[in-house]
């Protein structure tokens, strides 16, 4: 399996113990999956479609190189996954195979308290290499599995392949979802995004927008993430710079035949719509992402990120990135929302904050 590296990023193996560890269990599913007869090789997990097919699927992952003292956005992990025949070798293309004709991923975290919970990630997966099996998906983990020699809770990545069965018609009794489960081990990930909160609204007393904590009984400030999602030399002096930033949103009674899951993780645009502890739906109208490397900016030291064609991707060039030193890059986040009819323009800070300005730190690639 081959992958392309770039300035930020490198092939991590699995042997590798820095980032992400995939281990070969699979949790089988009676009703939707067949004998695991072992085809595959070791490191490898085994599907059996309802045509009798032994798949195999190997994942490996990529994940970014600290930009200097400061990482880029270590929870960030990119899965690159492959599927193919067992016995002919044939790689599986979802896009024109007559009985998988989808596919999809879900990763989940399962605390050693008993909660459980998701992290952003990208719902599509990129099939521009289906033709020879290959499939790449993106996913922003938010804690590590372990923390100082203490185990926080285990990582969960699904592949799921939808096997329309023998009728070849999707959504009919016959079909099925193939499972292929995977393990990942992070080390310690804190430190390369900031979480926010719209804090504003807790002083101004027009609506604070909360979601109900995990207890199901206490409610909290919605968060908001921040990710340096990439940043690539453009060789004219200027680089390419691009954020990630997710809402939190309620999502109660979402099972993905894996465990239960209080929240999804959106991407944060215009348009999107939310829920709050009473249910109400809140509406992002407008979202402005700025950011500045000067220490004091003035107005006119604000970059306008422009929202890219996937929800929550903002970027632009910015001139003047130091190659050989840190940068600390000072984050704008902007958002009008309405609740009850009630509109509200706000400035997000650190959480926690009432008023810390969000910084990611790095060294721009030469």
């Amino acid at each position: 399996m081959k992958f392309t590296t770039s300035a930020l990023t490198i092939a991590a193996t699995l042997s590798l113990a820095a980032c992400v560890l995939p281990t070969t269990e699979q949790e089988h599913d009676d009703d939707h999956e067949g004998e695991h007869h072992h085809h595959c090789p070791v490191g490898q997990v085994e599907l059996t479609s309802s045509d009798g097919r032994d798949l195999c699927v190997e994942l490996a992952s990529i994940f970014p190189l600290a930009l200097g003292a400061g990482p880029a956005a270590p929870g960030k992990v990119e899965h690159n996954f492959r599927i193919y025949d067992a016995h002919s070798n044939a790689p599986l293309d979802v896009r024109t195979d007559a009985r998988l004709t989808s596919l999809s991923v879900y990763p989940l975290m399962t605390m050693t308290n008993g909660h459980s919970h998701s992290t952003p990630y990208q719902t599509s997966i990129d099939s521009s290499d289906a033709a020879n099996g290959n499939y790449r998906n993106v996913v922003y983990y938010l804690m590590p599995s372990s923390m100082n020699g203490t185990t926080m809770g285990s990582w969960q990545y699904q592949v799921q392949l939808k096997d329309i069965g023998a009728d070849l018609t999707a959504n009919t009794g016959d079909d099925r979802l193939l499972k292929a489960n995977f393990n990942p081990n992070l080390a310690m990930i804190m430190g390369g995004n900031k979480f926010l909160e719209k804090t504003e609204r807790r002083s101004s007393g027009v609506y604070d927008d909360k979601i109900l904590a995990m207890d199901m009984a206490s409610s909290t400030y919605r968060m908001y993430g921040i990710w340096l999602d990439s940043v690539s030399n453009n060789n004219d002096g200027s680089h390419a710079l691009q954020l990630f930033i997710h809402a939190k949103n309620m999502m109660p009674g979402q099972d993905h035949n894996m465990a239960m899951d209080m929240y999804s993780y959106p991407g944060l645009k215009a348009g999107l719509t939310m829920t709050d502890e009473n249910t109400n739906a809140v509406t992002i109208d407008a979202v402005t992402v700025e950011v500045s490397a000067v220490a004091n900016p003035a107005p006119t030291d604000w970059i306008t990120l422009g929202a890219t064609l996937v929800d929550g991707y903002y970027a632009a060039n910015i001139s003047g990135l130091a190659t050989d030193a840190q940068t600390t890059l000072q984050v704008r986040v902007t958002v009008t929302s309405t609740v009850n009819g009630i509109s509200n323009t706000e400035e997000m800070s650190v959480a926690g904050s009432d008023a810390t300005m969000p910084t990611l730190i790095f060294t721009a690639p030469q």
